[in-house]
């Protein structure tokens, strides 16, 4: 749960606003207001009719589409990938890449970003909008971006990508308007055999949960937790995050994490971790997590590319803090304050103190938490199934962390 608020405090001294652009104006510049209307009418556009489709090629796949798809297997990868192109009305065909594998979307969409900046007949391309959510079961982010040709030309490309622990796909789309249709058709991959199949081949978990990350009202990224017992006296924590912070109209920060924790089923305490965490797709750190002993512990690893190996100890044994909101949840405890050590990646040497109060019991059933950690206080509500809900105040700048997906097993 820490790892969760480090990853976003610490990426948001970068934060910056991706709001308001002059490419229009640069693109309708001597047309006395002609370019405008017709601009309109060319971004609202979407298709109807669209109808499931089975694509003709290298693989048995369905999805909405105005035409027959096409798909074919990419060679030469160690992973196994293909490329789906599907005609959804519009004049560009709607392309979209899936990887057998979980992969970074953050990273995805800045490369694809990059990449149009780099086309030599661009004159200037920067971001319009930064979204991310759920199709059916699958977490993704979107981003659109608008260029302006050396011929003055103004256009637009969407590009969604979506991953989960062992399947992910990207798609795009460059033209303008059709948004709408856009997402439609990524729903509609999102939902077909072949992705569903790999989703859920991913198995014997308890509980699955995405959540949505959003800064100044701006969804940035999504995290995705699994939650397994491994035995009688031990549950297991896999969690993945992938956030696409916009630092300026034109720049993006990166941050993807892989955290996995071991802990006792009926204490709490934490036995064994594993953390990566990368920004703008370059390793921040790496680090093994061991208990020694009762209050002993070993970590090593690296930090920023440098080796370490410490061991520490602490004044009592280190609790994995879902553990503690999960008692709330499961009404299996109703202390008023807790105070305990946890192990963070903001502190990789040594235990870190925390502090959980129950605020208020609401007529619902659910529960007003304060959770806080040395970087960040939270305020959270929690009910049957877990948090829904984290407000972060971080005074100038509002972070909102909300559950939208939550399958119980």
């Amino acid at each position: 749960m820490a790892k969760l608020f480090i990853v976003v405090v610490s990426a948001l001294m970068f934060f910056g606003c991706a709001g308001g652009t002059g490419l229009r104006k640069g693109a309708d510049a001597n047309n006395n207001g002609q370019m405008d209307a017709k601009l309109k009418a060319m971004t609202s556009r979407e298709s109807a009719g669209l109808k499931p489709a089975q694509a003709s090629g290298d693989l048995k796949i369905s999805v909405l589409s105005k035409g027959m798809p096409k798909i074919k297997r990419i060679q030469g990868s160690d992973k196994t990938q293909y490329e789906l192109h599907i005609p959804i009305g519009a004049s560009q065909n709607m392309d979209c890449y899936l990887t057998e594998g979980m992969s970074s979307p953050a990273v995805i969409l800045k490369k694809v970003f990059d990449g149009i900046s780099k086309v030599p007949q661009i004159a200037a391309v920067q971001i319009k909008a930064v979204n991310a959510d759920v199709l059916k079961n699958i977490g993704y982010i979107y981003l659109e971006a608008e260029y302006l040709t050396k011929e003055k030309q103004y256009g637009t490309a969407k590009i969604l990508a979506a991953s989960s622990m062992n399947m992910s796909f990207y798609c795009t789309h460059d033209e303008l308007g059709y948004r709408k249709t856009f997402m439609s058709v990524g729903d509609s991959l999102a939902r077909s055999a072949y992705v569903q199949k790999f989703i859920k081949d991913f198995s014997g978990y308890d509980k699955k949960q995405i959540d949505i990350i959003s800064v100044k009202n701006m969804s940035v990224g999504y995290a995705e937790s699994y939650q397994f017992t491994d035995d009688r006296k031990t549950e297991r924590k896999i969690e993945f995050s992938s956030f696409l912070i916009p630092r300026t109209t034109k720049e993006f920060l990166t941050d993807d994490s892989v955290e996995k924790s071991v802990y006792g089923r009926e204490t709490g305490n934490l036995m064994s971790g594993e953390y990566y965490s990368y920004e703008n797709n370059e390793e921040v750190h790496q680090i093994a997590f061991e208990q020694v002993s009762r209050k002993q512990y070993h970590v090593q690893g690296t930090l920023r590319g440098q080796k370490f190996s410490q061991t520490f100890e602490s004044e009592r044994p280190l609790v994995y803090s879902g553990f503690l909101l999960d008692q709330y949840s499961a009404n299996k405890t109703s202390k008023k304050e807790q105070n305990f050590e946890e192990y963070s990646t903001l502190s990789p040497s040594k235990p870190v103190k925390s502090r959980i109060v129950l605020l208020k019991k609401m007529p619902n059933g659910n529960k007003k938490i304060e959770y806080s950690i040395p970087a960040a206080k939270a305020l959270m509500e929690l009910d049957e199934k877990s948090y829904s809900q984290i407000n972060v105040d971080l005074g100038s700048t509002a972070l909102l962390i909300k559950r939208k997906y939550f399958e119980a097993r």
